[in-house]
């Protein structure tokens, strides 16, 4: 069986390609959950902040029904 040489190297050539689109896609697969990340601490800081002044907003108007 013989190989035609122009096909080898065709294929090489693909399969180059190939593995450098995959590189390209894991790397922007990781950055993007390096992104979920950031957000999901933005969002649970930012919950956070709302509970703490849903609390004050309570207590201020616990406060005025007082006076």
């Amino acid at each position: 069986m013989k190989f035609n040489v122009e096909k080898v190297h065709e294929e090489e050539a693909l399969i180059l390609a190939k593995k450098q689109e995959i590189n390209e896609l894991q790397k922007a697969l990781s950055d993007s959950h390096l992104a979920i990340y950031d957000e999901k601490n933005t969002v649970n800081s930012l919950r956070l902040d709302y509970e703490d002044l849903l609390k004050e907003e309570r207590s201020d108007m616990k406060r005025i029904r007082e006076l």
